[in-house]
């Protein structure tokens, strides 16, 4: 990893290192948060890692799209660089650090659902393996486990 910014890539530097600004600012003492540059600073990677284990882990990418991924595989939300996508990731961030986000999960699949502040629900699904394209599951997303996440802040057991 390379802490440089490729010049061509300025306004995508701008949206990510707000994005990072913002969550720092957001998680404080709550979590750690790891940003690093690859591919000679054509694109970003940040990782944001609760301490409290309860909590979901938010992982942000710059490259072609703007990606934040709050979960494994689903909760993965693709968005471009157009103001509006940039206000909805730091939506997604913040619903994620206040806990309001779950996962239903089965066979290779998972759906991430996240509460925004207003009420509104935003779901990404994700699948991984051939066993999910194989493997009907119908009604997972009502039968999976079900996870909820807490807070950054919850206290620690």
């Amino acid at each position: 990893m390379s802490s440089d910014h490729d010049p061509e890539f300025q306004s995508e530097w701008r949206a990510f290192d707000m994005l990072v600004d913002h969550a720092r600012d957001l998680v404080g003492t709550a979590a750690s948060v790891e940003v690093g540059s690859l591919y000679e600073g054509r694109m970003g990677a940040c990782d944001i890692l609760p301490r409290n284990p309860r909590a979901r882990a938010i992982s942000l990418t710059s490259e072609q799209w703007l990606i934040v991924e709050v979960g494994h595989p689903g909760g993965r939300f693709e968005l471009d660089y157009a103001p509006e996508h940039v206000e909805r990731a730091k939506r997604i961030i913040e619903a994620a650090i206040a806990g309001r986000a779950t996962e239903r999960s089965a066979l290779g699949r998972s759906r991430v659902t996240l509460t925004m502040e207003d009420g509104e629900r935003l779901s990404e699904t994700g699948y991984s393996g051939c066993a999910a394209l194989l493997v009907p599951l119908p009604g997972w997303t009502r039968w999976g486990e079900l996870k909820t996440y807490e807070p950054y802040d919850a206290p620690v057991p």
